[in-house]
C-alpha cells in the first residue's frame, strides 16, 4: 500500500506560464488560503491540501494528466482542477473529504487553461487550450454539472477569466479583453479595445483589475480602461482582493498591497531581498489568510512562503516575518526542457539527493519533509558562477543534472551532467573535490563499488567509465554497448559489474581488469549483486506488460531488505507516469503490481530508503519528487 507526500511543485506555484509546446497560456490560480490553516495547489497531476502547521498533506489523484488550472469554491471547501488532455476532465472536489463531487466532461478540448466560480458557486467556467479557446460554463446547482452554455473565447490567447457577477464573466490575454454575459443557454461578448498584453483579472467590486505586461494595474469599467497604474518593473502576474486591500504581485519579485479604496499604495515588500535562498522569486500567486494576518507567496521558482505580521492594521512600517513552507525543483530553461532524473538515498534512511536540469542538487529529510540544504551547479570547479548560454539564455549543460551517486561512507556525491562532466562533491561542505570531463554526453548512471574502491560511470556515449576512489582517477573504459547506458550494477563483492544500454542489451564485466565478459550470462548467472537498478534482466522479466517497447520502463530499484514473506520488493518507473511495486524476482509475464499514480509525466527514477518503509520517485517534467510510505501487510 502507498503513501505519499509530495515535495515538488512542478515549474512553479503560479498564476501563469507558457505551455510546453503548445504555444498557449495555462492560467493557474495558484496557491489558495483555506480555513483553518490548509491551503491548496496543484502540481503534476495532484490536487494537494496542505495542512501548514503539521506539514502534512492530502491528495486529489483522479485526473490522469497536468493539473492545468484551479480554482477555490466561494464556500473554501470545494476546489475544481483541470487536466491536459485531448478530452480533458474538470474535476470539483471536497478538500476535507478529497472526494469528487462533480465530473465535468465535455465542450474543452486540449486541456483546460483557465477556471473560475460564480460569486455563488453554482456555476463553474472553464476555457479551453484549443485553437478557438472555447469558454464553457457549467450548472452546477440544477443542470448538476451539465454544460449550460459554450462559445469561442478568441484565437487569441485567453490568460484569465473571473465572474463579475452570477451573469457576467471578464476574459483577458494578450491584445484581449472581453465582458461576457450569460442569458439562459447561450453567452455573448463584447469587446474592449487593448493592444496591451493583459495576464491576470480580478475584481474590486465592479471594477475590473487587470495586470498588464509592462507591469501596470489597469482598472477597467464597463468594457473601457478607466485608470492605469504603473506598479511593477516587470509584468504584474498576481491579484488578489480581500476586504481592505487589493495585493499585487510581480515578476520583479515585489508585492504591493493598495487601499481598496483608492488604489493607493499603503506597503511594499521586495521578496528578492527578503528571500536569501529562493532560485527564483519572481511571484505567481498571493493570497491573504482570512484573518489578514497571513499573507501566502508562490513563486516561480516552485515556492510557496507564508508571511505574517502581528499588525492589526498594515501600514508602512507593518514588519513580515517569513516561513518557507515548499521549495523543489523548477523550470529555468526557457528553449530546452526542464527535467528531474537524478536520486539517490543515504545511508542513515533519512536523507536522500536529487538533482535537475535546474542546476541544483538538493538534499531532503523524509522524517521532516522538507529540503535541508541545496547546492547551485552552476559555477565551475573553483565554485565561480558559469555565464548562461548566449544562444538560448539557458544553463548552460555542464550545469543541468542528470544523475547522482553516494559514495558507500556518504562522504561524496557525485553528480553526473548533460555533456559529460562528472563532480564530485563534499557532502557534508557541498563544496567540489573534483571536476571529471571524459565524456561528451549525457551521463546516465552513477554507482560506487560496495567496498567503496571504485567509481563506475555510465554515459550516452555507450561508454562505462570505472573512476578509483578517492583520488577519482579514471582506471578502465569499458567498451561495449552498442547504444547508451541505462543502468549498472556493481556484484556484492566488487568485482563485477551487470549494465543495461538502449539497444536492449544485458552485458557483464570484469571490473578487475576492465574487461567485458562474453560468457556473462552463465558466468554471473548466481552472482549476488549489490543493487537491482538494471530494467532488464532474468529477475525482472515479469514487470514488462505486454505490448510495451524497451524505453517504456525507466527505472527500478530492489528493496534492501526481503519481504516478512521471505521474498524482496522491486519498484519500478514508467513512461505512463505510474509508480509500481512487484515481488522480486518478477518472473511471470503480467505479473500485477501495487500501483501508485499522481505524476503526470514519465518516472524517471525510483529507490527506496535503507529500511525499505519509504520509496522516493522523480518525474521527468512534471519535475515533482514524491515520498512514498510502503506499508507491509
Amino acid at each position: 500500500q502507498f503513501l505519499f507526500f509530495f515535495f515538488q511543485a512542478e515549474d512553479g506555484i503560479r498564476d501563469f506560464c507558457l505551455s510546453r509546446g503548445l504555444g498557449d497560456v495555462y492560467k493557474r490560480q495558484g496557491i489558495n488560503a483555506e480555513y483553518m490553516g490548509k491551503i491548496v495547489y496543484n502540481a503534476a497531476a495532484l490536487g494537494i491540501v496542505m495542512d501548514i502547521e503539521t506539514n502534512t498533506q492530502q491528495f486529489f489523484d483522479k485526473h490522469i494528466d497536468d493539473i492545468t488550472a484551479i480554482s477555490v469554491h466561494p464556500d473554501q471547501v470545494s476546489v475544481a482542477t483541470g487536466e491536459l488532455g485531448p478530452k480533458p476532465t474538470i474535476y470539483v472536489w471536497d478538500t476535507n473529504t478529497m472526494q469528487a463531487i462533480y465530473t465535468l466532461k465535455g465542450g474543452i478540448s486540449k486541456g483546460v487553461a483557465n477556471l473560475s466560480f460564480s460569486p455563488s458557486g453554482d456555476r463553474l467556467a472553464a476555457v479551453g487550450i484549443d485553437q478557438h479557446h472555447m469558454i464553457a460554463v457549467y450548472d452546477l446547482k440544477i443542470g448538476k454539472g451539465a454544460i449550460q452554455c459554450l462559445e469561442q473565447g478568441d484565437t487569441a490567447i485567453i490568460a484569465d477569466i473571473q465572474f463579475r457577477t452570477e451573469t457576467e464573466l471578464v476574459t483577458v490575454g494578450p491584445k484581449h479583453y472581453k465582458s461576457w454575459a450569460i442569458n439562459n443557454k447561450s453567452i455573448k461578448a463584447q469587446k474592449g479595445p487593448t493592444k496591451e498584453i493583459l495576464i491576470c483579472n480580478a475584481f474590486n467590486g465592479t471594477d475590473c483589475l487587470v495586470g498588464v505586461g509592462d507591469g501596470s494595474l489597469q482598472i477597467w469599467r464597463g468594457n473601457s480602461m478607466s485608470k492605469s497604474f504603473k506598479l511593477h518593473d516587470k509584468a504584474l502576474d498576481a491579484i488578489f482582493v480581500n476586504e481592505n486591500h487589493v495585493v499585487t504581485g510581480g515578476r520583479d519579485a515585489k508585492i504591493l498591497m493598495l487601499n481598496k479604496q483608492t488604489y493607493a499604495q499603503e506597503h511594499k515588500l521586495d521578496l528578492g531581498s527578503m528571500l536569501e535562498n529562493s532560485l527564483s522569486p519572481q511571484i505567481r500567486s498571493v493570497c491573504f489568510s482570512q484573518d489578514q494576518k497571513k499573507l501566502l507567496v508562490g513563486t516561480y521558482g516552485a515556492e510557496i512562503y507564508e508571511l505574517s505580521t502581528k499588525d492589526a492594521k498594515i501600514s508602512e512600517d507593518t514588519k513580515f516575518a517569513v516561513k518557507e513552507l515548499m521549495k523543489g525543483h523548477y523550470t529555468p530553461q526557457q528553449k530546452w526542457t526542464n527535467e528531474v532524473w537524478g536520486l539517490d538515498v543515504f545511508k542513515d534512511g533519512d536523507r536522500f539527493a536529487s538533482c535537475s536540469d535546474d542546476a541544483t542538487l538538493r538534499i531532503w529529510s523524509l522524517s521532516q519533509r522538507k529540503i535541508l540544504k541545496w547546492k547551485n551547479l552552476n559555477v565551475d570547479q573553483n565554485e565561480k558562477e558559469l555565464p548562461k548560454d548566449s544562444k538560448t539564455g539557458d544553463y548552460q549543460d555542464q550545469a543541468k543534472a542528470r544523475a547522482i551517486g553516494l559514495d558507500q561512507n556518504n562522504d561524496y556525491i557525485a553528480v553526473g551532467c548533460l555533456e559529460g562532466t562528472v563532480r564530485v562533491i563534499d557532502v557534508n561542505t557541498l563544496k567540489h573535490v573534483k571536476l571529471l570531463k571524459n565524456r561528451k554526453e549525457w551521463i546516465s548512471d552513477i554507482k560506487f563499488a560496495p567496498d567503496n574502491s571504485k567509481m563506475a560511470v555510465g554515459s550516452h556515449d555507450n561508454f562505462i567509465d570505472i573512476y578509483s576512489v578517492p583520488d577519482f582517477k579514471i582506471l578502465y573504459k569499458l567498451k561495449g554497448h552498442s547504444s547508451y547506458i541505462t543502468h549498472l550494477d556493481w556484484s556484492v563483492d566488487s568485482s563485477a559489474l551487470q549494465s543495461n544500454c538502449g539497444a536492449y542489451e544485458i552485458l557483464y564485466w570484469d571490473a578487475t581488469t576492465g574487461q567485458r565478459n562474453p560468457s556473462g550470462a552463465s558466468a554471473y548467472r548466481d552472482e549476488k549483486w549489490c543493487t537491482w537498478s538494471c530494467v532488464l534482466g532474468w529477475p525482472v522479466q515479469g514487470i514488462w506488460p505486454a505490448a510495451v517497447d524497451g524505453t517504456d520502463i525507466n527505472a527500478t530499484y530492489r528493496s534492501n531488505k526481503k519481504h516478512p514473506g521471505d521474498y524482496h520488493l522491486i519498484s519500478v518507473g514508467d513512461d505512463f507516469g505510474k509508480v509500481s511495486i512487484y515481488r522480486y524476482p518478477s518472473l511471470k509475464k503480467g505479473s500485477v503490481p501495487v500501483v501508485g499514480v499522481g505524476h503526470s509525466s514519465h518516472v524517471t527514477n525510483v529507490k527506496f530508503n535503507k529500511s525499505d518503509d519509504m520509496l522516493i520517485s522523480t518525474g521527468g517534467e512534471d519535475n515533482c519528487v514524491f515520498q512514498w510510505k510502503v506499508e507491509y501487510k
